[in-house]
């Protein structure tokens, strides 16, 4: 559905998200922290074992998009192994 009414816009994956975050948060005023504390919640659950943790700190320390936010969270933490 999104993608075809956003196809020529060059910007497409941004107006697609952002219409999920006001649909489903703004809309229903949804905060972004509770859904970080259930994120993180589900987290913990999913990958409880050792082995699973360290393919998730992989994931994460590979993943681009979310460079900006583990260099926030080292900036006021000193990371694990580092």
């Amino acid at each position: 559905m999104w993608d075809t009414e956003f196809s020529a816009n060059a910007r497409k994956s941004e107006q697609i998200a952002y219409r999920i975050y006001k649909e489903t948060l703004l809309d229903n005023d949804i905060s972004k922290a509770i859904i970080a504390q259930e994120f993180v919640s589900w987290l913990k659950n999913e990958f409880s074992d050792d082995t699973k943790k360290e393919d998730l700190k992989r994931i994460f320390i590979e993943a681009k998009p979310i460079s900006y936010l583990l260099d926030a969270i080292y900036h006021v933490t000193k990371p694990k192994g580092v």
